[in-house]
Formats: C-alpha cells, structure tokens, sequence
C-alpha cells in the first residue's frame, strides 16, 4: 500500500506561533484514483516532522523556502513536486528519501 505525503510552509502570520515561518509534513488521504492530482488530496494527522525556521513571515518569501528544503533533506525528506501556492504559505509533495 503506498503513502503520500505533503510538506506545508507556512508563512503567514495567522497560522504561526510566533515570528518565524515554519514547515511540517502531514500524510495524505487519497479521495480519486489519482495521487498526482493535488485537489483529490487530504492532509490529516499529526505531523510527522515539524521545523521552525529562521525566515520571518514578513521576509521574502524565496528564503523560506530554501530553509524548509533543507530541513526537510536534512530530516530525510525528497521533493517529488514543485511548490505551490495556498492563502498560509506553500505546499509540495513529498516522499521519505531512500534509506
């Protein structure tokens, strides 16, 4: 059975504990026959990895992402999409890297 997976940047203020943006991975629920349609995914769940990073919410936005990619390489985590735009931030699929 496969699982997916999308990482969640947020950089937006009303989603945040404090200053700083930050990025978590949450599994996804699969509602059609296709994972690679991004509206047919669900997230839910606890994170299974969590970063606060030292991008501020009101700094540009390119610097948090670079921040949340590393993180999420340095945790074990691979990119399988690009990021896209949501109204808290950003978010990209991705998948636990190869062990």
């Amino acid at each position: 059975m496969s699982r997916y997976f999308t990482a969640w940047l947020s950089t937006d203020r009303s989603v945040l504990d404090g200053d700083h943006c930050d990025v978590v991975v949450l599994e996804d629920e699969i509602r059609g026959d296709s994972p690679d349609d991004r509206g047919a995914r669900s997230s839910f769940g606890d994170p299974l990895f969590r970063a606060e990073l030292d991008a501020r919410h009101d700094a540009d936005g390119t610097d948090a992402i670079k921040q949340a990619e590393d993180a999420l390489e340095a945790a074990g985590w691979h990119l399988t999409g690009r990021w896209e735009a949501v109204p808290t931030g950003c978010t990209v699929t991705v998948e636990p890297a190869a062990r």
